[in-house]
């Protein structure tokens, strides 16, 4: 079957965290049980027979090592959504077994460490996702500087979305995030500093002369 990479840039949603800008869905064309992981994956299913697809296909043996990394990845975006982190770190590694530069299964299990609120490995694994070459680049951009914002590196953190900017001009929650930034530098520096408390002058315990 032949594989290529869908760009489309879907959000999946933790109750605590800011929306993380997910890795595309990897097409596995076809009507096989891969295609059909690969579409619950792409419209973000967070019903657990979503799964049912993937496992059949990676239980058949009959995938390309192309096709199999790809529905690896597929099961994992769901099991994200599902917030079940540590198997889809699980099955973003047997991919990446298979095919180490995955960039997409690299910028998905940095969005697991990212719910896991583990965000210094979030951050190294945007990094490699960009460095791996990940379509959306944009995308890692976003959940970089969404990273760096949980770890207060807010400098960084505005470097990055002012790099998913450039590259997606119109990337509304990119934006939205620079500009919170930009309100709250504002804010403190508007702030009035408090004053020194008075030094008070001792009295004079002698008479004057």
């Amino acid at each position: 079957m032949r594989t290529r990479i869908v760009l489309a840039l879907v959000v999946f949603l933790a109750a605590t965290t800011p929306r993380v800008a997910r890795a595309s869905a990897i097409t596995v064309l076809g009507t096989s049980d891969a295609h059909s992981c690969f579409l619950n994956a792409s419209t973000r299913s967070s019903a657990g027979s979503s799964l049912d697809s993937c496992r059949r296909a990676l239980s058949a043996q009959d995938l390309s090592t192309t096709d199999h990394a790809a529905t690896l990845v597929n099961m994992g975006i769901i099991l994200n959504a599902l917030a079940r982190m540590d198997e889809a770190m699980a099955a973003f590694d047997e991919a990446l077994s298979s095919s180490p530069r995955l960039a997409e299964a690299v910028l998905s299990r940095g969005n697991s460490h990212f719910l896991r609120k583990d965000y210094a490995s979030a951050i190294a694994d945007y990094e490699l996702s960009l460095q791996y070459g990940v379509k959306d680049e944009a995308a890692a951009h976003f959940n970089h500087g969404l990273a760096h914002g949980k770890a207060r590196n807010f400098q960084q953190a505005a470097i990055s979305y002012r790099r998913a900017l450039d590259i997606s001009p119109d990337f509304r929650r990119a934006q939205a995030r620079l500009d919170r930034l930009r309100s709250l530098s504002l804010t403190k520096q508007a702030k009035p500093r408090p004053k020194p408390p008075t030094r008070q002058q001792p009295s004079g315990n002698g008479a004057s002369r």
